[in-house]
C-alpha cells in the first residue's frame, strides 16, 4: 500500500508526491496527466511489482500541489523544470518513468537539448512495465 505522502519544497510553494513500495527497490518516478493528480496511479500501483520504488507527483498546479502565483502561466518546460526538481530532491541519479498521457509526453521532453536528463536511466511505459500496460489495455 501506500508509504506516504511527500511534500518537496519548490520557489512557488511545494511539490506534493504520494510513494508505494520498497525504499530500497529502483526508482520509478510516475506522472500524471493534463488536469490530473497523483490519484489517478492509486488502482494501477497496487498491481505493479512491489519490489520497485514508485513515487507520483502532482505537477504544479494540480492535486495538493501550490500553484503558481496570479499570472503565471503553466507552460510545458516549467513542468520539464518541476520534473527536474523532484528527481534532485529525491536524490535519484538512475530511474525509471511511468507517465499517462501528459505526462508521458512530459517524459519525452526531458532527454531534450539543455535539460539535463538525458543521461539518467531512463524508460517509459508500457516497455519498462509491460504488466502495466496490459493491465490498463484490460480496463
Amino acid at each position: 500500500g501506500l508509504i506516504s505522502e511527500l511534500k518537496l519544497a519548490v520557489p512557488w510553494g511545494h511539490i506534493a508526491a504520494k510513494a508505494w513500495g520498497s525504499l530500497q527497490g529502483p526508482p520509478v518516478l510516475c506522472l500524471h496527466g493534463w488536469l490530473d493528480n497523483a490519484n489517478s496511479f492509486d488502482r494501477l500501483i497496487p498491481l505493479l511489482p512491489q519490489d520497485f520504488y514508485y513515487v507520483a507527483m502532482d505537477f504544479g498546479g494540480h492535486g495538493l500541489s501550490s500553484h503558481y502565483s496570479s499570472g503565471v502561466p503553466y507552460y510545458h518546460q516549467t513542468f520539464v523544470s518541476e520534473i527536474r526538481r523532484v528527481v534532485a530532491a529525491l536524490k535519484w541519479n538512475r530511474f525509471s518513468i511511468l507517465g499517462h498521457s501528459f505526462g508521458e509526453y512530459t517524459d519525452q521532453q526531458l532527454t531534450g537539448p539543455g535539460v539535463g536528463l538525458g543521461g539518467k536511466d531512463r524508460s517509459c511505459c508500457p516497455t519498462a512495465f509491460p504488466c502495466a500496460y496490459e493491465i490498463c489495455r484490460e480496463r
